[in-house]
């Protein structure tokens, strides 16, 4: 999406939605040497303290004040759905976004309505357990559409999750979005 993003531009600001340490800022450097990044992460205070150490480039948020200012390019990548209020989320996202907004890895159904889900992901090192959105495909686009963004391109990723009572695997999607018109 920074490529998009950067066509016939030498600057370019980006907030990076659940950012983490700024790793994504290093992969942009590399990517596009030329350009000149303006590059913002939101996260939680631990990892921004981290991010501050390790990248010391990069702008970090640990509140909202990240959407006190506008971004040519928003990325909310595996992030959204663990905002409580994904719709008032998602609204500070794409006002935010100038240009463009993706929103990535997206647990997505599309034959239930939008619900919770705990996860656990000890697979994976963690002792722990959070919540969740899984989002319903036409509820999220018909909020993006509420909002004035249009979908440019929808990606899928090609993970999906089984959710305990659920019929249908939750489908990883990608979502890019310009405000319309």
């Amino acid at each position: 999406m920074l490529a998009k993003a950067a066509v016939g531009r030498t600057r370019l600001s980006v907030l990076d939605w659940g950012g983490g340490v700024g790793q994504h800022y290093l992969l942009s450097r590399g990517a596009l040497p030329e350009l000149e990044l303006s590059y913002h992460c939101r996260d939680l205070p631990l990892v921004c303290e981290l991010g501050r150490e390790l990248n010391p480039d990069v702008t970090f948020y640990d509140d909202d004040g990240c959407f006190q200012r506008r971004y040519d390019l928003v990325v909310a990548s595996n992030s959204l759905q663990y905002n409580e209020d994904w719709r008032d989320g998602l609204r500070k996202l794409g006002r935010a976004a100038i240009d463009c907004l993706y929103v990535a890895q997206l647990p997505t159904v599309l034959d239930t309505g939008s619900f919770v889900a705990v996860q656990r992901p000890y697979g994976y090192g963690f002792d722990t357990e959070y919540l969740g959105w899984i989002f319903n495909r036409d509820e999220f686009l018909s909020a993006v559409d509420s909002l004035g963004l249009e979908v440019t391109r929808e990606f899928f990723f090609g993970n999906s999750v089984d959710v305990h009572g659920v019929d249908e695997p939750a489908v990883h999607r990608g979502f890019l979005m310009r405000p319309r018109g």
